[in-house]
């Protein structure tokens, strides 16, 4: 029989958030789609900051829209799957009585706070908060809540 040590517990829980995260990361992207329709966002965000990786890179230019397209869905879906996994890695810190949903969505607003105030625009890969709408940040909010509350709920389900 072999004994289970708690990185290996650790391994497991991060792996269920990969899973979580990858499916928080379609039903918030789903929201994008709504959001730009209503029009709440002129461009989707994940496609932006590709675009502007890509562009960057040695031979960027060459990427056509089927390609960025591919390339904004697959890295979109790993930052889900990471962030997801970093959910449920800080999950037994986090007090048992708030609701899964709950505390996925304070967590998603963190990472919310850290991409959209923090590490994108200090990259250069999406302007300041200051000269971007109400709307717009409000909408990515949303969109975090959404995947937090599907993150906490999926998580909470596969303990």
């Amino acid at each position: 029989m072999a004994v289970r040590t708690a990185t290996d517990g650790a391994r497991l829980r991060a792996l269920r958030g990969a899973g979580a995260g990858g499916v928080a990361t379609v039903v918030m992207t789903a929201w994008l789609f709504v959001a730009r329709r209503i029009p709440l966002l002129s461009r989707i965000p994940p496609r932006e900051i590709t675009g502007r990786i890509v562009e960057q890179a040695p031979r960027g230019d060459e990427v056509g829209d089927r390609g960025r397209n591919g390339l904004t869905a697959l890295a979109h879906l790993a930052f889900g799957s990471v962030a997801g996994s970093g959910y449920t890695l800080l999950s037994p810190l986090l007090p048992p009585r708030v609701p899964p949903a709950l505390s996925g969505a304070a967590y998603a607003s963190a990472v919310w706070a850290a991409s959209y105030l923090g590490f994108l625009p200090a990259l250069g890969l999406q302007p300041s908060p200051a000269r971007q709408s109400r709307g717009r940040h409000a909408s990515m909010l949303v969109a975090h809540w959404i995947y937090g509350g599907v993150v906490g709920t999926l998580a909470a389900r596969r303990r």
